[in-house]
């Protein structure tokens, strides 16, 4: 009888010995969930700033690409005195200001990266292009003669109207000594002309930019001849 009254002791501190060791999960053979602690969302990484050789590859892919704005912001970070570069300074950086001098004309002075050259309204988008003016200015008196430097500085005169008798001279004479530099010259002198209520040279300039570029959307459409704009008024009407 006491060997019968051991071994149940036995048995009972197994089962207890038994529940004592198993996971947190089960409780003597019954199954229970546990509710984890909600554990914070990691925060996403902080994006490395371009290193000037990085900013320098991505510009150069980026303009021809025709995407000006992630060139203007690459050379924003990664080149944050470049507002202020003088003539002298390495031909990297000269390099960068023409680069930056490009595409922020051709993003209209806008950009949304903290700098220099952030623009947050019409003020600071006017101060982007004339800063884009007086840089291609300085690199033309550097390089005379060039043609696409000469493109170049008649495209960001014409974004601003004071400037854009001066664009219409510039571009106008590459354009008759056949020397554009690039289509998009020729989609500014499109526009101009067209201002100025010239169709038939706007037509002429806006072809040639279409000839020029494998991006269509970078010229403006054709002017109609007066005829087809009076059926079209017509079936509108």
């Amino acid at each position: 009888m006491r060997a019968y009254r051991a071994t149940g002791v036995a048995l009972a501190v197994g089962a207890l010995t038994t529940c004592a060791w198993v996971t947190p999960a089960w409780s003597c053979g019954a199954y229970y969930a546990v509710e984890m602690p909600q554990q914070p969302a990691p925060k996403p990484k902080a994006r490395p700033k371009p290193t000037p050789d990085m900013a320098m590859g991505i510009a150069e892919a980026s303009i021809p690409a025709e995407d000006p704005g992630k060139a203007a912001a690459a050379l924003a970070e990664a080149f944050p005195g470049l507002r202020t570069t003088p003539m002298d300074a390495s031909r990297q950086q000269l390099k960068a200001l023409h680069l930056m001098a490009v595409a922020l004309a051709r993003v209209d002075g806008a950009l949304s990266v903290p700098g220099a050259f952030y623009a947050d309204g019409p003020k600071t988008r006017a101060a982007n292009l004339e800063w884009s003016i007086a840089a291609l200015r300085r690199l033309n008196e550097q390089r005379a003669n060039d043609p696409v430097l000469q493109a170049e500085l008649g495209e960001a005169l014409a974004r601003v109207p004071a400037h854009q008798d001066e664009a219409l001279a510039i571009l106008g004479a590459l354009a008759a000594k056949d020397l554009m530099g690039s289509a998009h010259g020729y989609a500014e002198l499109a526009r101009l002309r067209a201002q100025k209520g010239d169709a038939g040279p706007s037509r002429e300039a806006a072809v040639r930019c279409r000839a020029m570029t494998r991006s269509p959307a970078v010229c403006p459409a054709t002017l109609p001849d007066a005829p087809v704009a009076t059926k079209v008024a017509l079936n509108g009407a």
